[in-house]
């Protein structure tokens, strides 16, 4: 039963990594689904080394993730090149951090399910984590392109958002379905 929660809260957490933010307001912010998947690696930590690995590093993106929340306020006090960098920098190390975090996830739902010979779900846990990779890269080089060609950013930001949160609902989908096998 706590394994099954476990990925229960893993999974409702990852829903939290699509920044949804109509008039700039964040409708699910990275906070939230931070503690979530905190709670449920805290649940699963006896299973897997990589879900204890997870609690010790999920202070990092918390206190991100608070910045993440305050930085429109702070767009007022700060020049805009300050915030601009600022906040470039801290999407950098969130991305590092988010992608580090999801390969712990997988490599932790990996172990637990060889032990149950679920090999199915220890495969797909290994190609999520390299699409998550890949599409995190992706949305770090379109920052990039949105400086360099703010044409070509138009022309990619819609098909690039769809590739997200697609591998994005896959991952919450294999922990979705991970807790249904616990």
């Amino acid at each position: 039963m706590t394994a099954k929660r476990g990925f229960q809260l893993i999974s409702w957490g990852i829903l939290f990594f699509i920044d949804f933010s109509p008039f700039g307001f964040d409708v699910l912010p990275d906070i939230v689904g931070f503690l979530l998947i905190y709670r449920g690696a805290f649940l699963l930590s006896d299973t897997s080394i990589h879900f204890a690995t997870v609690k010790k590093w999920m202070p990092i993106l918390l206190v991100l993730s608070i910045y993440d929340l305050i930085s429109p306020l702070l767009a007022t006090a700060l020049e805009p090149s300050v915030l601009a960098w600022s906040s470039l920098i801290s999407s950098i190390i969130t991305t590092a951090f988010s992608i580090w975090l999801v390969w712990l996830l997988c490599k932790g739902l990996s172990a637990w399910a060889e032990k149950k010979g679920e090999d199915q779900i220890v495969t797909q846990a290994r190609k999520r984590a390299i699409a998550f990779t890949i599409m995190m890269v992706i949305m770090l080089l379109m920052l990039g392109v949105a400086l360099i060609s703010p044409y070509w950013f138009t022309m990619l930001v819609i098909p690039v958002l769809i590739a997200y949160i697609t591998v994005t609902l896959m991952l919450l989908y294999l922990f979705n379905r991970a807790s249904s096998k616990a």
